[in-house]
Formats: structure tokens, C-alpha cells, sequence
């Protein structure tokens, strides 16, 4: 049998999450101490140095919002718990791939505000 020779089903999630969000980051263009970049190992948007959603290793969305707001949407049925290790991120929730891209431009600028007030 042939090893396989193209990337993995989780690569490419990976890409096309990376791509969403490349046009996500569109909208952010000229808002104050917004970048984009490499964060976790795949790319995400942060204001004043601070990360508020990056696209992890299954091309998922994961966004910082407050921990009443998180669990609301996991509770909803709109996003998964995120955990690293053994411990639950409280305030960190992720996204499946949406059909529109509205849905993830809603919850990056949700986490953008949410990260900005943070932030001094």
C-alpha cells in the first residue's frame, strides 16, 4: 500500500482556518494596536501585544471573551471548551470553520473588545 503523498485532513482544516482568518484580520485594518502574526504556532490577531484569537492546530477559531460569555456559547452549542494540558481556559473558547464569515468577525471583534478593555 502507498504512503500517502498530499497533506492531512487536519493540515488543510488548518490552512482554510488560517485563511478565514487572514480575511477576519481584513476588518481589523487601521484599528488602533491590532497585528496579526504568528501566535501558538499558527496565526492570530493581538492589540497592544495582547492575543485575542488564533487558529489552532485543527483550524479552528479560539477567542478570548469573558468566562460568563464562554460558557454561555459553549452552553449554546456555539463553541468547545479549550483546554491546554489537564487545565480549562475559562475565558478561552474555539470555533468550528463557519458557513459565513460574519459568524467569526462577530466573535474576533467580541474578543477584541473584551482584550482591549483588558489591556491598560
Amino acid at each position: 500500500m502507498a504512503a500517502p503523498t498530499g497533506p492531512s485532513d487536519r493540515q488543510l482544516a488548518r490552512e482554510r482556518g488560517e485563511s478565514l482568518l487572514d480575511q477576519v484580520a481584513e476588518r481589523f485594518v487601521g484599528v488602533p494596536g491590532v497585528q496579526a502574526g504568528r501566535m501558538f504556532n499558527g496565526r492570530g490577531l493581538s492589540v497592544d501585544d495582547s492575543i485575542f484569537v488564533f487558529i489552532n492546530r485543527e483550524g479552528r477559531m479560539v477567542a478570548k471573551l469573558p468566562e460568563p460569555v464562554a460558557q454561555a456559547r459553549v452552553a449554546a452549542g456555539d463553541a468547545d471548551v479549550v483546554s491546554m494540558g489537564t487545565r480549562t481556559m475559562r475565558e478561552w473558547v474555539s470555533f468550528a470553520q463557519p458557513t459565513e464569515l460574519d459568524t467569526w468577525v462577530a466573535v474576533a471583534r467580541d474578543a477584541h473588545r473584551y482584550v482591549s478593555a483588558l489591556t491598560p
